[in-house]
């Protein structure tokens, strides 16, 4: 049994969410300690690798692939350009480059998370 409409619906709930919270970590003159005080780019791989399971999840009728990857990792560029604009942020290729790997330890777990019971719908078709 593969996903139902309702668990779907959740996971684009979260999509969504977690857009909203990354954008404003991203765009935020504010200082956020914890945050900070983890490494950035693992801040940014992490931040990729959960937007990319709530991506891959929320449109389980389209493999983890080309488009789903380019459409995350264009989000990633359009928050540094965007950052290149603001007097209190910096454009880093360097973010760039985290949030792609974030992408593709995504695209290396799904052997694991097969495992869990309640993920595994994902893949049932």
């Amino acid at each position: 049994m593969a996903l139902d409409r309702s668990h779907i619906r959740w996971f684009r709930i979260l999509l969504g969410l977690l857009v909203i919270v990354i954008s404003y970590l991203a765009f935020t003159p504010l200082h956020h300690p914890i945050v900070e005080r983890i490494w950035d780019k693992l801040n940014h791989a992490a931040a990729f690798g959960v937007l990319a399971f709530a991506t891959d999840f929320s449109f389980p009728d389209r493999k983890y692939g080309r488009s789903k990857i380019l459409a995350l990792l264009a989000y990633g560029v359009a928050i540094e350009l965007i950052q290149k604009m603001l007097p209190y942020r910096d454009f880093e290729l360097r973010d760039v480059v985290a949030d792609a790997a974030g992408l593709l330890l995504y695209g290396l777990m799904p052997p694991i998370l097969r495992r869990i019971p309640a993920l595994r719908e994902r893949w049932i078709a």
